[in-house]
């Protein structure tokens, strides 16, 4: 992490939120622990500043232990010619903001509490979660969950991701790092830099190894909630094996992930509801993540009216494109298998032509090597053919003792063979 990045220690934003330290920082922005002298309690402020394509604005002198220190302002400024990409950027930061801004009742999610301009960028306040992450947490745990509690852990963070696809958004980041516990011990979902709003295009997309989707790296514009499927699917795979899903670009080139029931001891229906979920082909995973959960035991029934409006509304947002995907693909797929079958009758007809000439050079290969292996068998079938044919077919002229020349001919005859 680059600390000439970071706020100071004490930097006074919107006059009431005062830092206090960097918890994170990823491609996006950077993540401080700060007190709200308002309401006198912690909060965590995320800053937008896409590490790309920004900068602060030099670095000033300050007065440390005795003597001066160089440290970096707070003002921050995009890069030349990045600015048009800069405020976009920015704005979509903002307007996430506003989406999730109060939402203290969904569970799983950590709620908004503020969001302001200020230094040239934007920053978002909000609840503090003092953790652990779950990334911690399985080392804790020494890389291994139970399937129940693993359920039981992910249950809310379900719940979080069904609220977020259904006003239209996938956060595009799951990741042990990015699911964090609160007091209770219920994880909740963090850090929306890299989530794709799908009223915007995004231009910037963040890979985080195997928790990422293929077609974050490959076909940005068939993100949507399937690519969370994959990427909690990832994360809930780990937690079961303390083993990683590799990255989603070699399991396409060839795909090493191991069958649940070799990795660990969980049951045939988790095994098929990852190995669905953790599918490469988009057509062939969840469309949501609550029609995942609908396959998983411990589903609450208290939260099935709620569940069947999330369902309504993320199918009304992102029906038309999973449509558009999946018969887009299934077009490809007959298109290939028409080229395959007209290429598999062009392989046909070669084949034929040249099975007719190996038997046409085998029959003459053959035929030379039965006269050189048998020829008085040969010699006898080519006479008695020949006998057979002038029997049938008499000659006009024939040498007889009785003919003129009949001696001469013999003569010659013995002359060349005897």
């Amino acid at each position: 992490m680059e600390k000439e990045n970071w706020l100071l220690e004490e930097t006074l934003l919107h006059e009431k939120y005062q830092i206090k330290k960097v918890l994170g920082q990823g491609g996006f922005g950077i993540t401080y622990l700060a007190y709200d002298q308002t309401l006198q309690q912690n909060v965590a402020i995320k800053e937008y500043f896409p590490v790309k394509i920004v900068r602060r604005l030099g670095n000033t002198l300050r007065k440390g232990q005795g003597e001066y220190e160089l440290s970096a302002t707070a003002m921050v400024y995009p890069q030349n010619g990045q600015e048009e990409k800069y405020l976009n950027g920015m704005q979509n930061f903002l307007e996430e903001a506003q989406v999730l801004f109060g939402k203290f009742d969904v569970e799983g999610l950590a709620a908004v509490k503020d969001y302001f301009e200020e230094n040239g960028t934007a920053y978002i306040v909000m609840e503090y979660l003092s953790g652990p992450t779950l990334q911690e947490y399985e080392k804790e745990h020494k890389g291994k969950i139970s399937e129940k509690q693993a359920e039981i852990l992910l249950e809310p963070v379900i719940n979080a991701l069904a609220y977020i696809h259904s006003i239209g958004i996938v956060h595009c980041d799951i990741s042990p790092d990015n699911l964090i516990f609160n007091k209770e011990g219920q994880l909740k979902l963090i850090d929306f830099g890299a989530a794709k709003n799908k009223k915007k295009e995004k231009e910037e997309q963040y890979c985080k190894g195997g928790y990422t989707a293929p077609e974050q790296y490959l076909e940005k514009e068939f993100v949507g909630p399937w690519g969370d499927v994959y990427s909690l699917c990832a994360v809930w795979y780990e937690m079961l094996t303390g083993i990683k899903v590799p990255p989603a670009v070699e399991r396409l080139q060839k795909d090493r992930l191991k069958n649940m029931t070799m990795a660990s001891e969980v049951s045939e229906q988790t095994n098929n509801i990852l190995k669905k979920g953790l599918s490469l082909e988009i057509q062939k995973r969840y469309f949501s993540v609550l029609n995942l959960s609908c396959d998983i035991k411990s589903n609450m029934e208290s939260k099935e009216e709620i569940t069947k409006q999330y369902m309504k509304d993320t199918r009304f947002v992102w029906g038309t494109l999973w449509l558009q995907i999946t018969t887009d693909i299934n077009e490809r797929d007959i298109s290939q298998e028409k080229k395959w079958l007209s290429r598999r009758k062009i392989r046909k007809g070669i084949y034929a032509v040249g099975i007719v000439l190996l038997l046409f050079l085998c029959g003459i290969s053959g035929r030379e090597y039965y006269i050189r292996s048998y020829p008085q068998q040969y010699f006898t079938y080519k006479a008695k053919q020949k006998n057979d044919y002038y029997i049938l077919h008499p000659r006009d002229k024939e040498y007889t003792t009785q003919m003129s020349g009949y001696d001469s001919l013999m003569k010659k005859i013995k002359k060349v063979f005897l």
